[in-house]
């Protein structure tokens, strides 16, 4: 007997489109870019974080995940700020920061 794996039934978790990160990272987390082989962003709690690679039209889950980690952020907290601030348009930069999720 077989059986269906977890990963046949569901797709990866695939974070947001490109432009949405760039905004997020811009606005909400007010990134400065530091550019060298890749776009490095470095925001607003002191954290430096990788953009990145524009080959796919959406960050992978765990750059995703990696850069929310940076930004002292869950995913629930990301998707109520996304609301909050109108897809990062309003009353952005965050205040205060958030400390770096070790």
């Amino acid at each position: 007997m077989r059986t269906a794996q977890i990963s046949n039934v569901l797709p990866p978790f695939q974070g947001p489109k490109l432009r949405e990160l760039r905004d997020f990272i811009e606005n909400y987390l007010a990134g400065r870019k530091e550019s060298t082989d890749h776009d490095y962003y470095r925001i607003d709690n002191g954290e430096k974080v990788k953009f990145p690679n524009e080959h796919e039209p959406e960050a992978k889950g765990y750059e995703f995940k990696n850069i929310l980690h940076k930004a002292g952020m869950t995913r629930k907290e990301f998707k109520e700020a996304q609301s909050r601030t109108k897809i990062w348009k309003h009353h952005v930069p965050r205040d205060p920061a958030k400390p770096a999720v070790s």
